[in-house]
């Protein structure tokens, strides 16, 4: 008699009767529902372990019938086999007697052989032998019946030694049941004791939860007030940078103006009188060009006025070089402020000289250098406001780092409560693990 589909039903029933482990956020009421819940899973779990032991018990009495029965069909068996043994005993014994008669017939005749197979003895005695051996297959049969049921009573006597054990053990966890059960019940009423005290201290801590909400929610407002000012400062240095910025680009841009048309007008300037130089010197040359002409087409001999027509054109010639060098000088000379103005754009100069010696010059750099003293006094004021906002923004941040360190405190209280919830429902986990291995056994 088996109940393995039975216990397997037991065991899958009692899988879907184990308590799912509760979330860290549960309160305390679910906490008790689900102990609750887990002890009437115990109960019935108890319930089933009582009815598997007596499923159990009766299987054990049926073992034990079959047992008893067959212990009287091997007495039984043993019984008829000392009766036949007897018999047979008692057939060797005549046998015995019979071969003596035989043997000393033997000794008196002097030719036993016809005798011997005409005479009724010899023909009983061949009889007999046949009987015997048929006997003895007959008593081998009954010994292989005998040891199949000694065989069949050891695994009989073995696994009711085996159900007894079984027996004792599930006697033995339901002891451990009933005392788990105990514990249990105490544990209930401790669990209701704390979710009494737990409710309590809950309904304390969304108290002062509540209160340090109101003040986080204060100190946001506040923080975010302070945001806007420091935004809005922000927003104030950005724009008096921009315009800083622009009318320093407005004034480089006018500086850079005035060089350029100072620069086309120098050089134009140049250009005129070398242009000028130019034609009155071509002028002088074609004057001493027709002179020298005429005094060639008259074949005067002008010796030395030739030589010094040629000696005032070499120094024409070196005139005509230095306007060359002179106007070298001046193309470098707007190189030269070329790079002094793109110098003034990259950054305002402490001091300017030029090689323009026009009192304009000097008057527009003096004024440029006024305008760059003015705009580094901007820079320090905006430098200053910029200060402040630094000290306004740290203000701020060491604020918000102190309610940092107050929400830090909070979630530091909160995670060692959820981590002492965590550990009771792990306890109960593994005392519900426990007890379901057992009950598996």
């Amino acid at each position: 008699m088996t109940t393995s589909s039975s216990e397997d039903d037991d065991d899958e029933n009692l899988k879907k009767l184990q308590p799912t482990a509760a979330a860290t956020s549960t309160p305390s009421v679910s906490r008790y529902d689900q102990t609750l819940q887990a002890l009437a899973a115990e109960k019935a779990l108890t319930e089933r372990c009582a009815s598997r032991i007596s499923r159990l018990n009766e299987c054990i009495k049926v073992q034990r019938v079959a047992h008893d029965k067959l212990q009287a069909e091997k007495q039984d068996a043993e019984r008829r086999l000392a009766a036949s043994e007897e018999k047979l005993q008692h057939v060797q014994a005549i046998v015995d007697a019979l071969q003596a008669d035989v043997n000393r017939l033997k000794r008196k005749e002097g030719n036993p052989s016809a005798l011997m197979a005409t005479s009724p003895l010899v023909q009983f005695s061949s009889r007999l032998t046949k009987v015997i051996d048929e006997t003895k297959q007959v008593v081998a049969m009954k010994d292989q019946f005998i040891q199949e049921l000694e065989d069949s009573t050891k695994k009989t006597r073995a696994d009711l030694e085996t159900y007894q054990s079984k027996c004792r053990h599930l006697e033995a966890l339901l002891e451990d049941e009933q005392k788990a059960r105990k514990k249990t019940q105490a544990r209930v009423q401790i669990l209701e004791n704390e979710a009494a005290c737990r409710q309590t201290d809950q309904i304390e801590s969304q108290r002062v939860m509540e209160r340090w909400k109101a003040e986080m929610d204060a100190l946001s407002t506040a923080n975010r007030q302070l945001q806007d000012k420091l935004n809005a400062v922000r927003n104030r240095q950005t724009e008096m940078e921009r315009k800083g910025q622009e009318a320093l680009n407005a004034h480089k841009l006018e500086s850079k103006m005035e060089l350029d048309a100072q620069l086309r007008q120098m050089e134009e300037k140049a250009q005129a009188a070398l242009q000028n130089e130019q034609q009155r010197w071509r002028t002088k040359l074609q004057e001493v060009q027709l002179a020298l002409d005429a005094q060639v087409r008259a074949e005067a001999s002008q010796g030395k006025l030739v030589e010094a027509l040629k000696t005032q054109i070499a120094q024409l010639e070196g005139d005509l070089a230095s306007w060359k060098t002179q106007a070298q000088d001046l193309s470098q000379e707007k190189t030269a402020l070329q790079i002094q103005l793109a110098a003034l754009e990259v950054a305002a100069p402490t001091a300017v000289t030029t090689t323009a010696n026009s009192p304009q010059a000097d008057e527009m750099i003096q004024a440029m250098i006024h305008e760059v003293e003015v705009a580094r006094r901007r820079e320090t004021h905006l430098v200053q406001a910029l200060a402040v906002a630094n000290q306004h923004e740290s203000s701020v941040k060491a604020q918000k780092e102190a309610l940092e360190k107050a929400m830090q405190a909070l979630r530091r209280e909160n995670m060692e409560l959820c981590w002492a919830l965590d550990k009771a429902d792990h306890r109960e986990r593994n005392m519900e693990q426990a007890q379901w291995r057992q009950s598996s056994y």
